[in-house]
């Protein structure tokens, strides 16, 4: 048997996690989260089968590119770390589900994100939007909830309530 869920949270790992988490290729759960982690490898390509992720509360400034090359997974927590810009790479997880960036500082969304067609709850609250791409309302057909409390939001998209019946 293979090893398919982990989960080292509320440990006392910090700094860069190592290359050798992408041979673990067989799982389909990692939970690294309530660390001290500040970067992530590339080589969590290798993950083949991983269906969700979660690196909530570290310390982490950016996702690793090899991220895209996750196709299958479907849940993604990267709340309450140091995160700045979305990462536009997110488009290559063609199975995303959820996707959770609260407590961050991101201050835009970017529009190249068509690719997360099966998207269907996104949380970015507590960050530093200010406003939302024009076809916002265009990007995600799937989305059911989007929770984006506690940003500096002054405006929605034009385009927004012929898309979306605000609830």
């Amino acid at each position: 048997s293979f090893l398919s869920a982990l989960n080292l949270s509320h440990n006392h790992i910090s700094g860069r996690v190592p290359d050798q988490l992408g041979l673990l290729r067989s799982l389909t759960a990692l939970d690294l989260s309530h660390n001290s982690i500040d970067e992530l490898p590339d080589a969590i390509s290798g993950l083949e089968e991983i269906l969700e992720l979660n690196v909530g509360f570290n310390y982490l400034a950016a996702m690793p590119e090899g991220l895209k090359y996750c196709t299958r997974l479907e849940r993604l927590n990267v709340a309450s770390n140091h995160i700045s810009r979305m990462p536009s790479h997110l488009g290559g997880c063609k199975s995303l589900r959820e996707l959770d960036l609260s407590s961050n500082m991101i201050e835009y969304l970017p529009e190249d994100m068509r690719g997360l067609k099966k998207i269907s709850r996104i949380f970015i609250t507590k960050n530093r939007i200010r406003a939302l791409p024009l076809d916002m309302a265009n990007i995600f057909d799937s989305v059911q909830e989007i929770n984006m409390d506690r940003n500096p939001l002054t405006d929605l998209p034009p385009k927004w309530n012929e898309r979306f019946s605000l609830r």
